[in-house]
């Protein structure tokens, strides 16, 4: 359910940004992107990187973050193509937008399942 959530967020940034993004789980494998051929395919450069730093991280010709506070184990990570500073910050932004969305589907899922 949640790549559903995901590719909802990135049909949307699409329209507006010039980069791919995208959301690997916690393995490496793209669960959800602006490029549909990388859907199911894993990243080789996400088992370069060491998710103990805080912030965006970058490896190959990708900007990584993950979508959890800062010290906590991620579920989810989303990724921007390029290394630049507006790389980074299509990264940073995406991030907080795929955050945003999976936790507002959560709050209604765990409402519901309440009632």
């Amino acid at each position: 359910m949640s790549s559903r959530i995901f590719q909802n967020v990135i049909s949307q940034l699409r329209e507006n940004i010039d980069r791919h993004v995208g959301v690997l789980d916690d393995r490496g494998y793209v669960i959800a992107s602006s490029d549909l051929s990388l859907i199911g395919t894993r990243l080789e450069e996400f088992s370069e990187l060491d998710f103990a730093e805080p912030g965006v991280l970058q490896a190959g010709d990708r900007c990584f973050r993950t979508l959890s506070a800062e010290g906590s184990r991620y579920d989810y990570v989303a990724y921007a193509d390029g290394t630049d500073e507006y790389s980074v910050m299509v990264c940073s932004l995406a991030a907080v937008a795929f955050k945003e969305s999976k936790q507002g589907y959560d709050e209604k899922h765990n409402k519901a399942a309440f009632i």
